[in-house]
């Protein structure tokens, strides 16, 4: 007879490793299933990054595009600006003027003497060191009415740009490191440029527009774009003509209009009276005698 615990056994031991099996199996599916997922997102990775360095290649190439044409815009600009103002200043004298002795004037030379002029003076004024020299607070650049020394260095400046020669305050000042000039004392100027740096020369720039008006002669303010503090327009109500953002095409070419007589505040800036001239050049080019003209009327402008 057999025993019922032999078939309960026998009946516990088959559904044990029916249901083992079954664990096995889903187990063995699973792990497919989490592969091909696996897989998958794989897959979908290394599409977008295949997707993303495909645009990036796009976005360098039109990178890469869009320099090269603005390098040949650039080139050509410069290629139009010499041929419109060549010869433009042919006779004039001009004198460069900055009380920043780190003031760049090379591009400026360049392009008046392209443009026919002479360049007779190019004089920067070291401020920062004639503060300490003539008890200036370098935070306010404010000068007491005491510093007469300040008004009679720009005073015997103006003296020099007008007339030529030096006198022996100026001399005083080459020997002390305040005053370099690139170029000699020899011939007086036509016009003279104003290199402005916003509000840490404007009191400066202000009292030499001052004694400029008073001698007759030209002079117009410039600055360039790069500034925060802007000053230029200050001086629009003195009579004179400005250009802020000298160092773009529009201001170089504001520039060379303004010393053929035009006259006018020109540029970016809220003071501007438009951003360059209209009509730019006209049909001839006047002779010093209107540009003196042209300083006398400032200098009315200015009583």
């Amino acid at each position: 007879m057999v025993n019922i615990k032999y078939y309960v056994f026998l009946m516990t031991g088959i559904f044990l490793a029916l249901g083992l099996g079954m664990m096995i199996g889903i187990t063995l599916e699973d792990k497919n299933v989490i592969e091909n997922q696996q897989m998958l997102l794989v897959n979908q990775i290394e599409e977008r990054i295949l997707y993303y360095k495909s645009e990036s290649e796009k976005l360098k190439q039109e990178l890469d595009d869009t320099q090269a044409e603005h390098k040949q815009l650039e080139q050509l600009a410069d290629m139009l600006l010499a041929e419109a103002t060549a010869n433009r200043l042919a006779g004039l004298n001009i004198a460069l003027i900055s009380f920043n002795d780190k003031a760049d004037t090379d591009y400026l030379v360049d392009l008046l003497t392209h443009a026919g002029a002479s360049i007779r003076f190019d004089i920067a004024l070291s401020m920062n060191y004639a503060a300490g020299l003539l008890s200036i607070d370098p935070e306010t650049m404010s000068i007491d009415d005491n510093y007469e020394i300040v008004h009679a260095i720009i005073n015997d400046l103006v003296y020099c740009l007008n007339f030529g020669g030096t006198t022996p305050l100026i001399q005083e000042m080459h020997e002390l490191g305040i005053i370099e000039n690139n170029y000699g004392y020899e011939a007086p100027a036509d016009s003279v440029i104003l290199l402005c740096d916003g509000n840490a020369t404007s009191t400066y720039d202000t009292i030499f527009i001052s004694y400029m008006l008073e001698s007759g002669l030209p002079v117009v303010a410039v600055e360039s774009g790069r500034l925060d503090n802007s000053a230029v327009g200050d001086y629009k109500t003195l009579g004179i003509s400005t250009i802020d953002h000298i160092d773009t095409l529009y201001g170089r070419l504001s520039l060379i209009s303004v010393l053929t007589g035009r006259k006018g505040c020109y540029g970016y800036g809220s003071h501007a009276d438009a951003l360059v001239p209209d009509p730019i050049f006209g049909d001839y080019l006047p002779d010093l005698e209107d540009q003196g003209d042209m300083a006398a009327s400032n200098g009315g402008s200015q009583n």
